[in-house]
């Protein structure tokens, strides 16, 4: 756990909902929701999260994960909803994964980025607007709700989901009231941050169109006492243009983090126990490791409203995220008689024991372009409800990244002592690696209800393909290449026993192709990851009055081709097909919570 929780220290918050008059150049004269036209009121699109103005916990229908807004109790998947309101009331913690530890079960970080353990796999992907995005750190600033979507979702997102599920995050949107706040928070272990969210609407028309806004912004200094400092600058403006039945959302988010850097280094004392010598515990680092990142994001949403049943909505986005890294790093604990750590070993720390010291420069660009093109439509079939869903999305990643380690020597496990920092070291254009990934898929999936409603049946397809392509800018570089195409399907069913109780039952299959330095002794890439998963459980929404909602559900699943690599002593790496993995697993997902 890290130390500068905070909970190990105080909190001072401060919020002050302000009058429009705040922002008078922007806002102008607010308008009432009493005073609005009926005729100019706007049906709430089935894409976007309902935005909650009290403080309650309770959420009962999730958004992001799934294409359209949907009751929890319909939906074939677990889903575990955080709010903005139970984000408010931690307060602020560094990373978007630290909130969401807080929502699902058996969600667990591995280093201090935005990547977790879920149901016995290490990559779950982030998305944020449904959009799959690589931010190696995040800020909760422009965050409204963040879902934890378990289990396989490639009938919808293709090959972008691995098999243990997704973490899903829906950003702030423009609102039609005026809604002013300031938000000042400090810790005792030194770090302070203002907040500013400014929404509301605009006096004037443009075109004809309603036209609201959005701004928020944040200024962090934090001179942590344990871990160096985490200093960060975000804003995120956003406007929203409101026809009868059409509306355009234009959002920006521009954020510059400096922190004391990704991962941790543990050290031990001489009882094989953490040590927590000069105050320091895991996140034990030397005072110059940082890591600076500096994201651009820039999303369109165009959604139209058909009908009162059919609605669409096109988003194109472009994200990027500009990383340095200059991060000591310590591995390798060794004994006097220099034997290494052997795997699963456990082996005796004494005063002369050491850790090998080194420093890692890294640079890295990442830019990712999306095109999504999604609808939604509800249709009776004889006397079933019908929803259906169905669009393509287009991603397109471009990864340049160099890197260089050198060795810094070696310290004592026993109260360590940092060399003085190096500076920075050079990284050289032979070093640097660009992977281009392209990722296209086409999905249908069609529920049906019957019996009222009691019984939702869900059948969902998805045919995509997916291309890697690996090389080093230099006239001798290798070119690498992984690419695959598969079709994938979801077979569900859910049977609501009461208002309140529903049981849920599902199959679905994935394809994910290997990455292109994965290939076998011929030098070929292995065939592509395919997983089959099936899973069944109950779930809940409100018991005793309103304050139980939850799940609790078995699953396994069945994953061919995973790679097993093989170092032959030469430079020839390659690979063999690891054959059948199989993982079985018990969650119990339950909220006890007030429900206003």
């Amino acid at each position: 756990m890290k130390p500068s929780y905070l909970s190990r220290g105080f909190e001072l918050r401060v919020a002050v909902v302000a009058a429009s008059l705040l922002m008078p150049a922007f806002v102008g004269r607010a308008q009432s929701a009493d005073s609005t036209n009926p005729g100019d009121v706007v049906q709430m699109s089935r894409f976007d999260v309902k935005d909650s103005t009290d403080s309650s916990y309770g959420v009962t229908t999730a958004t992001s994960g799934l294409k359209s807004r949907q009751a929890l109790l319909d939906i074939s998947t677990p889903v575990q909803v955080m709010p903005r309101a139970l984000i408010d009331d931690l307060g602020f913690v560094w990373l978007t994964q630290d909130y969401a530890r807080f929502v699902a079960s058996g969600l667990n970080s591995y280093g201090s980025n935005n990547q977790f353990y879920l149901r016995g796999q290490r990559v779950t992907p982030m998305f944020k607007n449904g959009i799959q995005y690589y931010s190696s750190v995040d800020d909760a600033l422009t965050v409204e709700t963040v879902e934890v979507v378990k289990g396989i979702n490639s009938s919808l997102f293709g090959s972008l989901p691995a098999v243990s599920g997704m973490v899903m995050e829906s950003t702030k949107i423009p609102l039609a009231q005026s809604r002013n706040t300031v938000a000042l928070l400090g810790s005792s272990n030194g770090t302070f941050r203002t907040e500013l969210d400014f929404t509301g609407p605009l006096e004037a028309k443009l075109f004809g169109a309603r036209v609201s806004y959005r701004l928020l912004a944040a200024l962090q200094d934090g001179d942590l006492k344990q871990i160096s400092h985490d200093d960060r600058t975000i804003v995120s403006p956003s406007i929203q243009f409101d026809w009868k039945t059409t509306t355009l959302r234009f959002r920006y988010e521009y954020s510059n983090i400096s922190d004391f850097g990704l991962y941790t280094n543990s050290f031990l004392n001489e009882n094989n126990q953490v040590s927590t010598i000069g105050g320091r515990d895991q996140t034990y680092k030397a005072p110059w490791s940082r890591t600076h990142l500096k994201k651009n994001e820039i999303e369109t949403n165009l959604i139209t409203r058909y009908t009162s049943d059919f609605e669409g909505r096109l988003q194109i986005a472009f994200y990027q995220e500009l990383r340095s890294d200059h991060d000591n790093r310590a591995f390798l604990v060794a004994t006097p008689g220099g034997t290494g750590l052997a795997a699963n070993a456990i082996i005796p720390v004494t005063p002369q024991s050491t850790l090998a010291s080194t420093v890692l420069d890294l640079a890295q660009t990442q830019n990712t372009f999306v095109i999504n093109d999604d609808y939604v439509g509800n249709f009776d079939l004889g006397s079933s409800p019908q929803q259906l869903n169905f669009g393509f999305n287009l991603d397109y990643l471009y990864n340049s990244q160099g890197l260089v380690q050198p060795y810094l020597g070696s310290m004592s496990v026993i109260n360590p002592v940092y060399s003085a920092d190096p500076g920075p070291q050079s990284i050289s254009g032979a070093a640097t690696t660009i992977t281009e990934t392209k990722v296209g898929s086409l999905y249908l999936q069609d529920q049906a209800k019957f019996f009222t409603d009691r019984l939702i049946l869900t059948l969902g397809g998805n045919w995509g393909f997916n291309q890697v392509v690996s090389h080093k800018p230099v006239a001798t570089a290798t070119y690498l290449e992984s690419k695959g195409s598969d079709l994938t399907y979801k077979m569900a069913a859910v049977y609501k026993v009461t208002s309140q109780v529903s049981l849920y039952t599902s199959r679905a299959t994935a394809f994910v192709p290997q990455g292109p330095g994965i290939v076998g002794q011929n030098g070929q890439p292995l065939p592509s990851i395919t997983s089959t998963a099936e899973e069944f459980g109950v779930k809940t929404d409100g018991l005793f009055d309103g304050k139980l909602s939850g799940s609790i559900g078995a699953f396994t699943s069945a994953t061919l081709n995973q790679p097993i690599g093989i170092n032959p002593g030469t430079a020839n790496f390659y690979s063999i097909n690891g054959g059948r993995t199989d993982t079985r697993g018990l969650e119990l997902n339950q909220a006890a919570a007030r429900r206003d």
